[in-house]
């Protein structure tokens, strides 16, 4: 069957999808992977078929607006508003390119981002949709969705309550575009005041699928059949990618260092955020290696015991590392656990503080540090506390064991072969 893999985001959005897409080929489909001009190469090395949707991530996120709506962290009613007013202007083509990408497949894959575009497509087309998502969307009273605190406990009610809450809250700042996009790109009707989200596609008719460990996050009792964890949709590093010499260098002469890295969360008050870090690791005696990413760390002039790097393959690199620090991204925080070492977790916006919490709940992590609240003395808390305390470090190590021995594509892919035979 020829399906059609949407897959939009940051590299934590994109890089499980890939693995999903490679097994799904590996089982005998075609598969055209729509994603951003940043993740052509991985695509194609993956020997997957790419299809173009025209907006890089790295280059919204990292201008002024989306450095302002990474520092909005605390306040998640006000990081909704700064993300949908940052998207708007790409929402368009975005959602065009999606169209185009569906055009001759037979089955679409859907994350996060297409709850607000594949319903009107299938208005047109009416192909058989899975949803592919890394982090909760359907609603239950065990925890609150992202527009709440995870850490304060409320009742049952309450964090059912706020499941339509954050739909609304999603929705209001995008309607515009939405039946903008539905009436003159898709020839439909405009959609009415009171259907508070267009988008949801939460219901018996499609698969739902989530990407991560039952083991970090179990199946609500409340959610339908046709919602699956399947375990974590992990993509191993290239097979031909070498590691530079520099580093590997730097890796065999001392103890395992802590990582710091925040992957697309970049701020403007990156040279802060590094300072603080550099003072953390020199108090707590630890070596460091910072990632550059997209997270600002941007001092060059660097004590022996630092180092930074641009990339590495998580999977090839936090097995070799005393701790991880990290955004909390689901990506990230996958890649982590998977290694069976310690978090630090330092969470931004969206989803970040919930799965801080999960972690935190876990015993594998210290309590998070929300990064507009980061300091020396915290970070250097959270540091001693992630690489000395016995409990955090063997619950990790016994967690990593058990994520390891999961097949969450295998599992995926079944489900979906499954659904798909059934339409």
């Amino acid at each position: 069957m020829k399906i059609a893999i949407l897959a939009m985001g940051s590299r934590g959005d994109v890089q499980p999808l890939v693995g999903l897409a490679i097994g799904l080929q590996q089982a005998g489909h075609h598969i055209r992977f729509a994603s951003h001009p940043n993740f052509e190469k991985m695509v194609l090395d993956a020997g997957l078929e790419f299809f173009l949707i025209p907006i890089n991530p790295v280059e919204v996120l990292e201008g002024e607006q989306g450095r302002a709506t990474m520092e909005q962290g605390g306040n998640p009613l006000k990081s909704i508003r700064a993300f949908a007013k940052m998207m708007y202007p790409h929402m368009m083509q975005m959602s065009q390119s999606c169209w185009d990408a569906c055009q001759g497949i037979e089955a679409i894959i859907s994350p996060t981002f297409g709850i607000y575009v594949v319903p009107h497509i299938n208005e047109r087309l009416n192909l058989p949709t899975v949803a592919a998502y890394f982090q909760p969307q359907h609603s239950t009273g065990a925890f609150p969705s992202n527009v709440f605190s995870p850490w304060r406990k409320r009742p049952s009610f309450i964090n059912r309550l706020s499941w339509p809450i954050c739909d609304a809250l999603y929705w209001l700042p995008l309607k515009g575009w939405v039946n903008d996009y539905r009436r003159e790109r898709l020839g439909l009707k405009r959609l009415p005041r009171t259907q508070l989200l267009s988008g949801r596609t939460k219901d018996r008719t499609t698969l739902s699928l989530y990407g991560f460990s039952p083991l970090v996050v179990p199946k609500s009792a409340e959610w339908d059949d046709n919602i699956h964890i399947t375990g974590y949709w992990f993509l191993d590093a290239n097979k031909d990618w070498v590691p530079p010499e520099e580093l590997t260098q730097f890796l065999a002469a001392g103890p395992p260092p802590i990582y710091v890295g925040f992957g697309s969360m970049s701020t403007r008050s990156s040279d802060k955020t590094t300072d603080t870090i550099l003072r953390a690791l020199s108090r707590t005696r630890q070596r460091g290696l910072l990632a550059k990413g997209w997270g600002g760390v941007s001092k060059t002039s660097l004590p022996d015991d630092m180092f930074i790097i641009e990339s590495a393959p998580h999977d090839w690199l936090f097995p070799q590392v005393a701790a991880v620090v990290h955004h909390c991204g689901a990506g990230t925080t996958a890649a982590g656990l998977r290694a069976g070492v310690p978090t630090i977790p330092v969470p931004h916006f969206a989803d970040q503080p919930f799965w801080a919490k999960q972690l935190f709940d876990l015993g594998v992590a210290p309590k998070a540090i929300l990064h507009e609240e980061l300091n020396v003395d915290n970070l250097s808390q959270a540091i001693d506390a992630a690489v000395n305390q016995a409990d955090i470090k063997g619950n990790s190590a016994a967690l990593g064991q058990k994520i390891r021995s999961e097949d969450g594509i295998g599992n995926a892919v079944s489900l979906i072969d499954d659904y798909l035979k059934r339409q």
